[in-house]
């Protein structure tokens, strides 16, 4: 029998020579992370809503640097991963090679102090172990002459080819991000990024210096938790800035579901991905029609019927045909832990299909359900269609006629905005919003101007409920002759949150009683993101963060006011004759009063004639309010004196 012969033994030379070589196809990077580092990364893209892998993504940013292969001329490259996905471990390989096969220098800026140290972590193991510890710091040559000139996580000094280079690993503060200006800068977890690291990642562009020919690449990479974290605004506004966003899961990191789970046979499913739940064609069939439209069908396998995960995975864990060891168990790693943390956790950190709801004060707004065009308002004020294309000024015009009293609240502010929002109550205690604003940078009495000059003849307000924080700000409105509540006792926020909540979603049933025109973008906005603040370990408090609650808050005031703590949300208005009966026995209103009534139980004043001249000009008669250019024959437009 014939002896097997055995290759040459490569030298340590060879070896350095082979390390510092560049990779010209993913192939040959492929090889080059098994041969120096002793992974075998996953490289099968897996799931329908990725388009890259955990290999892919190294190769992407390798090929951009280091080959200068960048046909879609990519400036900031988003890569947006699934949690245990290999994000940082990916990023760590990467900046290596890119270091060394590019000559080009690094920073990594973890969000917090934990994440960079993780990193670190990565590359000192990878450049002290058993293969390249002889490559890189060689006992036989001089210090400085070795490719590793120093290792330390603030700043490790290399030596590639006689020219000396940098690879900074640091946290997302403002001194740390103040100093390096290298050709590549790749931020990890962005979405952890909080209080002060927020500004310095707004410095980070400033890092990017394209030199010696390099031109600069920024990298982001992190999975999305929260609606009001960093990364899904870069997501968000990626289009408008420039920003191309790549998608991984977590089952690309996953091994294949095999036939022994799924079964082979196959059946149509029904899915509600939002619930996570999965019908089969009986169960579906059992479902009031209405309640059927939330389910969408997908083809599957028997044992797919009773899988937790069968929502989000849809058979694609069948697709996977890495063979890398580092693939992780899908029972222990993924169905455990879905089962364990629940369906919001699982969209957002496993799958990158949606935000975590998690900390976010209003749960129960959705924009499908109260964001409303001008049509489906009318709708709901009158019961009937509006023939045709309803708009703004007709809406108004209809409150009018049904003598719907509009009400105005208002928060006070000048580098932070100050901001109104007008809405009108019908008796059936629905809310539509009509119209909100805000400015920056304007005093009290100019803001009150604008109001009243711009607004308050158009909506015919009855009454104003301000921020009473600020009570000179609420006399000048007095002066100005604006309908204006000076109850000096601010109300209670965690009462007045309560009060919106209830009308979101009405308790036990699932109407709602807010209803948000489409044109209204601020508010919109701040009730996706108005949520309570993290400590110092990430985790929710009880405590609103004021970040995103200048709409909210000139909501809440007149709310509070109107619909207070302890009063019921009414599924259906009631009908008083008198004031009698209108408060309960703590003096909350039982629905929402007339203007007329709000004055009788607090004891105001009220003239429904001439209203006295003020410092901003005359704002007009009961009559001139009813004729203000249109003719809807109104009988309303109450003006409050007190």
């Amino acid at each position: 029998m014939a002896k097997k012969k055995s290759l040459p033994k490569i030298t340590l030379e060879q070896e350095r020579k082979l390390l510092l070589k560049p990779c010209r196809t993913k192939d040959e990077m492929k090889a080059w992370i098994k041969y120096f580092l002793n992974l075998e990364l996953p490289d099968v893209t897996v799931s329908r809503y990725s388009d890259t892998n955990p290999l892919q993504v190294i190769w992407e940013v390798y090929d951009i640097c280091v080959n200068a292969n960048n046909p879609e001329n990519i400036k900031e490259l988003l890569f947006v991963a699934g949690r245990g996905s290999g994000k940082t471990l990916g990023m760590a390989i990467a900046e290596l090679m890119v270091l060394m096969h590019d000559k080009r220098e690094v920073v990594h800026v973890g969000a917090i102090q934990n994440q960079a140290e993780r990193c670190y972590a990565y590359q000192k193991n990878f450049l002290y172990n058993r293969k390249l510890k002889n490559l890189v710091t060689p006992q036989d040559i001089p210090e400085d002459q070795r490719i590793l000139e120093k290792a330390n996580m603030s700043k490790s000094l290399f030596n590639v080819g006689g020219e000396k280079l940098t690879l900074e690993v640091i946290p997302c503060t403002l001194k740390a991000c103040n100093g390096p200006h290298v050709p590549l800068v790749v931020v990890d977890e962005i979405d952890t990024v909080s209080g002060e690291g927020v500004k310095a990642f707004k410095e980070i562009s400033g890092m990017l210096d394209s030199r010696n020919g390099k031109k600069a690449l920024r990298v982001g990479v992190s999975a999305r938790k929260s609606r009001y974290g960093l990364m899904n605004r870069q997501i968000e506004n990626a289009k408008e800035e420039g920003r191309t966003v790549r998608r991984w899961t977590a089952f690309e990191f996953m091994e294949r579901c095999d036939d022994s789970r799924s079964g082979t046979k196959k059946i149509p499913l029904f899915v509600n991905q939002d619930k996570m739940e999965v019908l089969t064609q009986y169960e579906y069939d059992k479902k009031e029609a209405v309640k059927q439209k939330d389910y969408v069908e997908h083809e599957g396998f028997e044992g797919c019927a009773k899988c937790p995960i069968f929502s989000i995975c849809l058979t694609d864990a069948k697709k996977q045909t890495s063979t890398s060891p580092m693939l992780k168990n899908l029972d222990v790693d993924l169905i455990q832990k879905v089962k364990a943390e629940g369906a919001d956790w699982a969209l957002a950190q496993l799958m990158n299909l949606k935000p975590s709801v998690e900390g976010i004060i209003y749960r129960e707004f959705e924009e499908k359900i109260h964001v409303r065009d001008w049509n489906q308002m009318w709708h709901t004020l009158t019961g009937k269609e509006f023939p045709g294309e309803c708009g703004h000024d007709t809406f108004v015009k209809k409150c009018h006629e049904m003598q719907i009293p509009c009400y105005a609240g208002i928060d006070w502010g000048y580098s932070s905005p100050n901001t109104v929002v007008f809405f009108f109550i019908d008796k059936r205690d629905n809310v539509f919003i009509v119209k909100t604003d805000g400015m920056t940078h304007i005093s009290s009495p100019s803001w009150i101007h604008h109001i009243k000059t711009k607004y308050h003849l158009k909506y015919r307000v009855q009454l104003y409920v301000p921020d009473q924080a600020d009570q000179g700000a609420i006399q000048e409105m007095m002066k100005a002759g604006l309908p204006t509540s000076n109850d000096a006792k601010k109300p209670e926020i965690m009462s007045g949150i309560q009060v919106i909540k209830k009308l979101l979603k009405v308790p036990g049933s699932t109407e709602t009683k807010m209803h948000i025109n489409e044109e209204c973008e601020h508010i919109i906005q701040e009730f996706g993101l108005y949520h309570y603040k993290l400590d110092t370990a990430g985790l929710v408090t009880d405590i609103p963060n004021t970040d995103h609650d200048h709409w909210l808050d000139a909501l809440r005031y007149p709310l509070s006011m109107l619909l207070g703590k302890g009063n019921i949300i009414l599924g259906g208005g009631l009908d008083f004759d008198n004031t009698e009966g209108l408060r309960d026995k703590d003096g909350s209103f039982a629905r929402t009063p007339t203007a007329a009534e709000f004055a009788a139980v607090n004891g105001i004043p009220f003239q429904q004639n001439e209203q006295d001249a003020s410092k901003l000009g005359k704002i007009g008669t009961k009559t001139q309010l009813e004729d203000d250019g249109d003719d809807s024959g109104s009988q309303g437009g109450f003006l409050w004196s007190f």
